[in-house]
C-alpha cells in the first residue's frame, strides 16, 4: 500500500518531468522561430536608410541577399543603444 509520503514524492516527480519536457519543447520552438526570423521594414524618417536596407515608398526594406541586420530609425539627437551601430540615419544591430 502506498502511503501519503510516497504518493507526494511520485506526484512531485511526475510534475517535474512534465515541466522539464514542456520547457524543452518551448526552448526548441523558440530556437526554430528565431533562427529563421528576418529583419523587418521600418518607417523611413528624413534621412537615409541603414546600409543593408533600401527605400521603398515611405519604408526602408531589407536588401535581398548578403548580410541582413535588423535596423530601426534613430530619433534626432539620440544615439544608438548598446549593441547597435549607426548606419545611415538609422541604428543597425551589430553582430
Amino acid at each position: 500500500m502506498i502511503n501519503n509520503r510516497e504518493r507526494t514524492e511520485k506526484f512531485v516527480l511526475v510534475v517535474a518531468i512534465g515541466l522539464a519536457v514542456f520547457l524543452s519543447i518551448g526552448i526548441i520552438l523558440f530556437e526554430i522561430v528565431t533562427a529563421h526570423a528576418e529583419p523587418l521594414p521600418y518607417l523611413k524618417g528624413q534621412g537615409q536608410c541603414a546600409g543593408s536596407y533600401v527605400q521603398s515608398g515611405s519604408y526602408c526594406v531589407p536588401k535581398s541577399g548578403g548580410t541582413l541586420r535588423e535596423a530601426v530609425p534613430k530619433p534626432r539627437g539620440a544615439s544608438c543603444p548598446s549593441g547597435w551601430r549607426q548606419s545611415g540615419d538609422a541604428c543597425e544591430k551589430a553582430r
